[in-house]
């Protein structure tokens, strides 16, 4: 069975790793709370744009891989980040920042 949604994770304040790859999310709005966490997967999603990084200030591991991402923004205050993967997103060139 593959996850469609995320609904009810936002109350798990402490969780400091989250790896949900291989499943049907497109979007992952409701992990905008979860500030502890330092590793996150969404691998092999249906991913378009991440736009919830700003409050992710502890985030060191960071899997974007095969989803259709064209858009991240706002890498500015992930300061502890030490990996990022972006492998197999459309198109190959990403916009980063901005509007």
């Amino acid at each position: 069975m593959k996850i469609t949604s995320l609904k009810g994770v936002e109350e798990l304040h402490i969780l400091t790793a989250l790896w949900i790859q291989n499943n049907q999310l497109a979007e992952v709005k409701e992990l905008k709370n979860l500030t502890k966490l330092t590793q996150l997967s969404v691998q092999s999603n249906r991913l378009v744009s991440i736009e919830e990084l700003d409050n992710f200030t502890n985030l060191k591991y960071l899997y974007l891989d095969k989803n259709q991402v064209t858009k991240v923004k706002s890498f500015e205050k992930l300061h502890e980040l030490i990996e990022l993967g972006l492998r197999n997103n459309l198109p190959i060139c990403f916009r980063i920042g901005g509007k």
